[in-house]
């Protein structure tokens, strides 16, 4: 612009547009011949914010921030609760990286800020590290009496399964802000289940697996097959593997015991053998102390009674009376071996 000096000395050159960058100017004066001074300089004032940072990129390791500024501006980073972490001054290119101390790879949402030398500041851009770290392990699990629920903790918004030994997933759930989680079983687990418990986040990280087993409250199943050996030495059968087998008679002595294969198969001992026709009872145990009900079986009758005692024919000669085995037949017969009762 250009105005003609009023008659005190003072001029005022209207600006359009306004200068509000920190422009320099200079300021010529010319007379009526065309005599022209010396160049007077002047800078606008700066009041102009640079414009927000773009193309902004977290290094896949989190470690550096880059992107595209005023150039000689500083660019400052902060996290989501205003503390900084990292500035820098913008090159001459207009290009920026600033280093991330310790590096970001939770996700964070971090701001980008520039800053010119007046102090304008402008607007704030945002951008989000990768997340790349797993959730901490779950902890302090706690599977219910009656095998309905696990909970336990585990990272706020995380998602929490639970697997069975084969795998196979038995629930999940989100976990709530307070870090707890509680979930539901169906079936209940009462047999002493060993399960896994996995958090993960949003970007699919995964925790460390732990581990829980589940209250074992399930009594094994009667044990089957039940076999006495024809010289009554021994009884086998089938029943859960790894628990124990008791052999007991009638009256609850024990008889002998043994673990049950991993086949499922046992045999017990039987010392003095059994070839009376007893009555003996078997029930199998698990590591927890849950029974089963009993299975029930006849030992072989092999066993010869003992020869009659106390013989006495009455004074008549019409009856024969004694001692002999309770529950056994008694045969009376004559020398040529003709019964004469029983």
């Amino acid at each position: 612009g250009s105005v003609t000096v009023g008659n005190d000395g003072h001029f005022a050159v209207p600006l359009s547009p306004a200068l509000t960058n920190g422009e320099a100017v200079s300021a010529v004066v010319s007379d009526a011949t065309g005599n022209t001074s010396a160049a007077a300089t002047a800078v606008a004032s700066d009041t102009t914010a640079p414009s927000a940072p773009a193309d902004l990129l977290v290094a896949a390791d989190g470690s550096t921030v880059s992107g595209t500024a005023e150039a000689g501006s500083t660019v400052k980073i902060t996290d989501a609760a205003g503390n900084e972490l990292g500035s820098v001054t913008v090159g001459n290119d207009g290009h920026f990286a600033v280093p991330l101390s310790p590096p970001l790879t939770n996700g964070e949402a971090i701001s980008v800020v520039a800053s010119d030398v007046a102090g304008n500041t402008s607007a704030a851009a945002s951008v989000t590290p990768p997340d790349t770290s797993a959730p901490s392990t779950p902890a302090d699990l706690l599977v219910a009496e009656d095998g309905t629920a696990v909970s336990g903790n585990a990272g706020a918004g995380s998602t929490v399964k639970i697997t069975d030994a084969a795998g196979n997933e038995l629930g999940s759930v989100t976990v709530g802000e307070n870090g707890s989680f509680t979930v539901p079983l169906s079936p209940s687990l009462t047999n002493g289940e060993a399960i896994t418990v996995v958090a993960s986040d949003a970007a699919g990280n995964a925790s460390a697996a732990a581990t829980a087993t589940a209250p074992d409250t399930t009594a094994p199943a009667t044990p089957a097959d039940l076999l006495v050996a024809e010289d009554g030495a021994a009884i086998s059968g089938n029943a859960e593997a790894g628990s124990t087998v008791k052999i007991t008679d009638a009256a609850g002595n024990e008889l002998g015991n043994a673990t049950v294969g991993n086949d499922g198969h046992f045999t017990v001992p039987l010392s003095p053998a059994l070839t009376n026709g007893e009555a003996i009872s078997a029930v199998v145990s698990d590591a927890v102390g849950n029974a089963s009900a009993a299975a029930s079986v006849t030992a072989p009758d092999t066993s010869v009674p003992s020869t009659p005692a106390d013989l006495l024919v009455s004074e008549d000669g019409s009856v024969i009376s004694g001692t002999a085995e309770a529950g056994s037949t008694v045969k009376i017969t004559d020398a040529a071996g003709n019964e004469l009762g029983s």
